[in-house]
């Protein structure tokens, strides 16, 4: 099942679909919320979307975890797949737009976090002990080799895949499934390709900050988004750049990620954060900031996330006009009272 476009970028603008400039202010939820998030009802869905078009918001990340999508290797959980369907058909008779948001924190439950299955540390032949400087090791391992094992393990082979190839490629397929079953959802826009997550660390790795972008970061989007194109056309994607806070040259990096884009016809958006750029919620400082202008001139579509301890009233929120962002949501316990 294929949709039309509701929204789409162009020349660096968010547009809707008669080709009108909109602003995107929308929500994402504390990372506190995302287990209860996971297993809502359709009823507390219901109260919960409710209460966001109350406050006037239109659009939202709703995170998902590749574990809750599949709990063992090639096994998809159709109870939660059909669950988060129905929670998203409710986001639609409120006419709020989603973008699914796959968080990846610490990795994995397993290593206090959230994100990957267990399954993935097994395959790695990763046993970390319960103690933090053990599961800190296992975290920095498993991200180093999600995107760099070709360079660290390249004779590590599962099922005739590279570990970093395996992993990739288990992980595209669940979002994959993920859309299939979401399918008729109008209220989606798109997939965060990853959020959350971290570049990893290992003896053996040389990829550092300066070229993860190049060597890692932009092979992965760019195989996610070919995976989705054929059956999902219409979605837009987020490329969350918030991890790469530590980047030195955080305009190159963004510019090598849509060097091949078409600005009349880019279907992907970077996600930065006010704090990343070292700026205060000052409405006017960012409005004029160089690096987000020169970005914007070329073309490039942004999302601004900011921070849960930045405020914005109503005054400073109306200067914002034409910049769109995500700011953090109410907790959900309050939002469900």
């Amino acid at each position: 099942m294929k949709f039309d476009p509701i929204f789409s970028f162009c020349n660096g603008h968010f547009l809707n679909k008669e080709g009108q400039p909109v602003t995107c202010a929308g929500k994402v939820f504390d990372r506190e919320d995302i287990p209860h998030l996971l297993s809502l009802d359709e009823a507390q869905a219901e109260k919960l979307f409710s209460a966001l078009k109350t406050d006037n918001v239109s659009f939202i990340q709703w995170p998902v975890t590749w574990e809750a999508i599949e709990p063992e290797p090639e096994t998809y959980d159709e109870m939660y797949l059909a669950n988060l369907r129905t929670v998203l058909k409710k986001a639609e008779d409120f006419d709020i737009y989603v973008f699914i948001q796959s968080v990846c924190i610490n990795w994995s439950k397993a290593l206090g976090g959230l994100g990957a299955p267990l399954w993935t540390l097994d395959a790695a032949k990763i046993t970390p002990q319960d103690t933090a400087e053990s599961q800190e090791k296992a975290k920095n391992t498993m991200f180093a080799y999600f995107w760099s094992g070709n360079q660290i393990a390249p004779d590590f082979l599962i099922e005739g895949d590279t570990l970093q190839d395996y992993l990739q490629n288990r992980y595209i397929e669940a979002m994959k499934h993920t859309a299939r079953r979401i399918k008729d959802c109008v209220s989606v826009l798109g997939f965060n390709f990853i959020s959350q997550y971290e570049t990893g660390s290992h003896p053996l790795l040389t990829t550092n900050t300066t070229n993860f972008a190049e060597e890692c970061f932009n092979p992965f989007i760019t195989k996610f988004q070919e995976a989705f194109q054929k059956k999902h056309g219409h979605y837009l994607y987020l490329a969350d750049l918030i991890p790469l806070h530590a980047h030195k040259n955080l305009a190159t990096t963004v510019q090598l990620l849509w060097e091949d884009e078409d600005a009349n016809d880019t279907k992907k958006v970077a996600l930065l954060s006010l704090s990343q750029l070292g700026l205060s919620s000052d409405p006017d400082a960012i409005k004029n900031l160089p690096l987000l202008q020169e970005l914007q001139q070329k073309g490039v579509p942004i999302f601004l996330e900011i921070p849960k301890d930045f405020t914005l009233n109503p005054a400073e929120t109306e200067k914002l006009s034409g910049l769109s962002y995500f700011s953090m949501a109410s907790r959900v316990s309050t939002l469900l009272t």
